[in-house]
């Protein structure tokens, strides 16, 4: 009788043994550090170049991009805090973060899931409009101006929702058929 009740301890000593072991391993993998997830370059995308516009009285650069949000949820910013806009060269690299008083989205951003909405960049430089200058010629210079800077356009890091969203570079000629100037 003593070796079985030793026996039946043993086996009871070795099950609790190896469910602690199972409970430590378990709880190890729960509480380790888990990678954040890679960017969401699908989730809005641009659809095309976007317009240039500007307002008649200040001299800041506004980028017009129309929006698709291909999610089944709303998409919806109201604060810069997670927001990181990065400039992007010609071949794919990104710049460092660029500076909110450089370069932001004008906010809200709120797309509706499945819909299509404008997201307006503001570049607060400067490009000096003349007197007798009309929109046209003004909005030709600015081009000119974004033409001198050695960007292919610019990404929007969203951090929270972890997307990433691609605004290609400004039309480098004229179109044929440009919006009027007013954003």
């Amino acid at each position: 009788m003593k070796t079985t009740l030793l026996k039946i301890a043993a086996a009871a000593a070795g099950i609790t043994l190896a469910l602690c072991i199972a409970a430590a391993c378990a709880f190890w993998y729960a509480s380790r550090p888990k990678p954040p997830k890679p960017w969401n370059t699908t989730a809005l995308t641009t659809i095309e170049a976007p317009a240039i516009t500007s307002y008649s009285n200040e001299n800041h650069i506004f980028l017009r991009y129309r929006v698709q949000n291909h999610t089944d949820k709303d998409y919806s910013i109201d604060k810069t805090q997670h927001l990181r806009v990065m400039g992007k060269y010609p071949n794919g690299s990104l710049t460092s973060p660029l500076e909110d008083n450089y370069v932001s989205p004008e906010l809200p951003i709120f797309i509706p899931a499945q819909h299509t909405e404008m997201i307006t960049l503001e570049i607060r430089d400067s490009v000096a409009r003349g007197a007798k200058v009309s929109d046209d010629e003004y909005r030709e210079q600015i081009r000119a101006h974004l033409n001198r800077i050695s960007l292919d356009g610019f990404a929007v890091f969203d951090e929270e929702n972890r997307y990433q969203i691609d605004l290609p570079k400004w039309l480098s000629v004229k179109p044929e058929s440009e919006p009027a100037s007013k954003p």
